[in-house]
C-alpha cells in the first residue's frame, strides 16, 4: 500500500499526524518550491512568417518592458533564431530556438564559421526581484560547438552592458553535447562573482537581467554554435499560500484505479500543501474533496506552517452510475486565507464508466399469440433490441422447448436491427402435421439469450385438402394464388370444412397490414376472392387466413 501512495505523491510517508474514521492525513516531504512560485515567465522563441517571411536573425519577443539586448549587435555576429535544432516536447508549438550565430552573409548553422576569440552575449530582463525570497531560471541547450574549445557561461547581473566584475556566473559549459537537448538551472540566490569569485545573490534587487555568454576559442574551425529554447524565470514573493497539488483515484487495498468500473468501490488521494516563505504557521483553513457534487472528505486544519505537504485519504464509494465523473480536492474553499495567488487551490482528476452491458431484449410477434399453420411457407417475425452494440441472431427449430438447441434456418443468422425483423421459411417440403418449435439465440460480446416461441408452426397442406368436384373440404385449406407472380391482380382460393368467423388479410415483407380481403362470417365451403395490388410497390406479399380451425399463410410477388 505505501509503496503505491509513494509513486502517487513522490515521496515516502514519515508520520501519521492525525487519523480519522474515514479518512487518514500524512505528512509527506517538503516539495520544491517552485509549485508554488506565482510569478512565472516563459520564452519559446516561437515566430509567425510575415508578409516577407520570417524575421531573421532575430525577433524580440514581445513581453512589454523586458528586451532581449545583444552584443555584438546585428548584422554582426551575434545571437539570432534558427529552425534547423529545435524541440517540440520543450515547447508545445516552437519551431525556433535562440541560436549564437556567425558572421554575415550566411547565417546558417551548417556554414558559419566563428572570428578566432569570438566573444558574444545575450541579455534579457530587466525582472523586479525586490520581493522574491527564491528565484530561479531553468532553460534547454544544445552545444554543438568545437569540443575542448568553445564555450557557453550563463547567469545573472544587475546591468545589461556586460563586464567581469558585474557578470555573476551561475554556471558553464564546453565542448559539444554527447546527446541532444539538455535541461540547465540556476539559483539566482547563489551566484558567483566571475572576477572575483564571490558568492553573490541577486534577491531583493529591483532591476536583474539574465545572460547567456558564447567565447570562441582561438582557432576558425567550422561549428554549429549553442542553441537555446524554453527559458522559464520563476521566483517567489514569500506571500501565504496554500495549494492544491493533485488527486489520484485508488482501490480500497489502495492500489492505483487504472480503470474503474461499474460496481467498483473507490477511494482518493489527495496531494495538497503551504509554500514556502510567509508565515511559519498558517491560520486555520478548510479542505475538503467531492466527487461529483458528494462531498467526500471535509476536514479543518489547525497545524499548518510553511512548505509543510499532506497526502489525505477520502471516504470511499460505490460507483454506481455510467458516464463521466470527477473528484475535486478543494483547499481553503472558504477563502479564509489571505493569499498571493488565489488560482492554485483546485486539483481534479475525471474518469469515465460504461454503463452495464444489459442483455438482448428479443420479442416473438410471429407465433406470438396462437399456432402458426403452415403450407408452403411460414412467416417468422420478431423484434430485438441491443442497447450498447449490434447483437448476433441465430434462428433455430426444436421439437421441444427444452435445452436451446436445435436446426438451423436457412438465412436465420443476422445482426439486430434494434427493432422489428422476419424471415419466410419454406415449408413446402416439410411432412404434413410436423410441429416445430420456433428457437431464437442472440449473443454480443458478454451475453447470450435463448427465447423460444410461445406457440408452435404446425404443417398443414391446403392443397392436398381440397375436396373433389364442389363437394365441401375435408379441412380447412389456403392454396396459392393465380397468377403469381401477377400484374396487377389475382386470385386467392380458399376453403373452410368449419363454418364461422373468417378474416384474410395481406401484409407486406415488413408484417405491415397492407389490405383487409374478408373479415365476417362464412358457413362451410370453397370460396374465391380478388386482390388488385395496383396502389402497391412491387414486391414480395403474404396473405393469412385466420379460421376456428387455424392460421395459414402464403406468399405471393407482385409485379411492375
Amino acid at each position: 500500500m505505501m509503496l503505491m501512495l509513494r509513486r502517487i505523491l513522490r515521496g515516502p510517508a514519515v508520520a501519521v499526524l492525525l487519523p480519522l474514521t474515514a479518512v487518514l492525513l500524512l505528512a509527506w516531504p517538503e516539495r520544491p518550491a517552485h509549485a508554488c512560485w506565482n510569478l512565472v515567465l516563459q520564452e519559446c522563441f516561437d515566430q509567425v512568417p510575415g508578409a516577407s517571411g520570417w524575421v531573421w536573425p532575430f525577433q524580440s519577443p514581445p513581453y512589454s518592458g523586458r528586451s532581449w539586448q545583444r552584443n555584438p549587435s546585428p548584422p554582426n555576429d551575434s545571437w539570432g533564431h534558427q529552425d534547423r535544432y529545435f524541440s517540440t516536447a520543450m515547447c508545445p508549438h516552437s519551431i525556433q530556438a535562440l541560436w549564437c550565430i556567425g558572421g554575415p552573409p550566411a547565417n546558417d548553422p551548417e556554414f558559419d564559421m566563428y572570428r578566432p576569440n569570438y566573444s558574444g552575449y545575450v541579455v534579457y530582463g530587466p525582472f523586479n526581484l525586490s520581493a522574491a525570497v527564491e528565484a530561479q531560471v531553468s532553460f534547454f541547450m544544445y552545444n554543438k560547438s568545437e569540443a575542448n574549445g568553445d564555450s557557453v557561461y550563463w547567469g545573472a547581473s544587475l546591468t545589461p552592458q556586460l563586464s567581469f566584475n558585474v557578470m555573476q556566473k551561475a554556471g558553464g559549459y564546453s565542448g559539444i553535447m554527447g546527446s541532444s537537448w539538455q535541461r540547465w538551472e540556476m539559483d539566482l540566490s547563489n551566484l558567483r562573482n566571475m572576477q572575483t569569485g564571490d558568492s553573490v545573490s541577486l534577491l531583493g534587487q529591483s532591476q536583474v537581467y539574465v545572460w547567456w555568454w558564447f567565447r570562441a576559442n582561438s582557432n576558425s574551425t567550422v561549428n554549429l554554435g549553442a542553441f537555446i529554447d524554453n527559458v522559464t524565470i520563476m521566483w517567489d514573493d514569500g506571500g501565504m499560500d496554500a495549494v492544491a497539488w493533485s488527486v489520484a483515484l485508488l482501490r480500497p487495498d489502495s492500489s492505483a484505479a487504472l480503470e474503474p468500473r461499474m460496481g467498483d468501490t473507490l477511494m482518493a488521494i489527495c496531494s495538497w500543501g503551504t509554500c514556502m516563505g510567509g508565515l511559519d504557521r498558517y491560520p486555520p483553513f478548510r479542505v475538503r474533496a467531492l466527487m461529483d457534487t458528494t462531498v467526500i472528505y471535509d476536514t479543518l486544519v489547525t497545524r499548518a506552517w510553511q512548505g509543510m505537504s499532506v497526502g489525505s485519504y477520502t471516504a470511499s464509494w460505490v460507483v454506481q452510475d455510467s458516464g463521466e465523473h470527477t473528484v475535486t480536492l478543494e483547499v481553503d474553499y472558504l477563502d479564509s486565507l489571505p493569499e498571493t495567488n488565489e488560482n492554485n487551490n483546485t486539483a481534479q482528476v475525471s474518469y469515465h464508466i460504461e454503463p452495464p452491458n444489459l442483455p438482448p431484449v428479443f420479442h416473438w410477434l410471429t407465433p406470438s399469440t396462437d399456432t402458426l399453420w403452415a403450407d408452403s411457407t411460414a412467416v417468422l417475425r420478431w423484434e430485438c433490441f441491443d442497447s450498447l452494440e449490434v447483437g448476433l441472431i441465430r434462428l433455430y427449430t426444436d421439437v421441444d422447448t427444452l435445452g436451446c438447441a436445435g436446426l438451423p434456418l436457412s438465412g436465420g443468422q443476422r445482426n439486430e436491427l434494434d427493432g422489428p425483423d422476419s424471415l419466410v421459411w419454406n415449408t413446402a417440403s416439410l411432412m404434413e402435421g410436423r410441429v416445430y418449435h420456433p428457437l431464437a439465440v442472440v449473443t454480443d460480446a458478454v451475453n447470450q439469450v435463448c427465447a423460444y416461441a410461445p406457440y408452435p408452426v404446425v404443417i398443414r397442406h391446403g392443397e392436398a385438402m381440397t375436396p373433389p368436384g364442389d363437394g365441401l373440404p375435408q379441412q380447412f385449406f389456403l392454396a396459392q394464388n393465380y397468377p403469381n407472380p401477377f400484374n396487377p391482380a389475382t386470385e386467392l382460393r380458399f376453403g373452410l370444412a368449419e363454418g364461422g368467423a373468417v378474416s384474410l388479410r395481406v401484409f407486406d415483407l415488413l408484417g405491415r397490414e397492407v389490405a383487409v380481403l374478408i373479415h365476417d362470417s362464412r358457413p362451410p365451403g370453397v370460396y374465391e376472392v380478388s386482390f388488385d395490388g395496383s396502389g402497391l410497390p412491387a414486391g414480395l406479399y403474404f396473405y393469412t387466413m385466420t379460421t376456428p380451425e387455424g392460421t395459414l399463410s402464403r406468399k405471393m410477388m407482385l409485379l411492375k
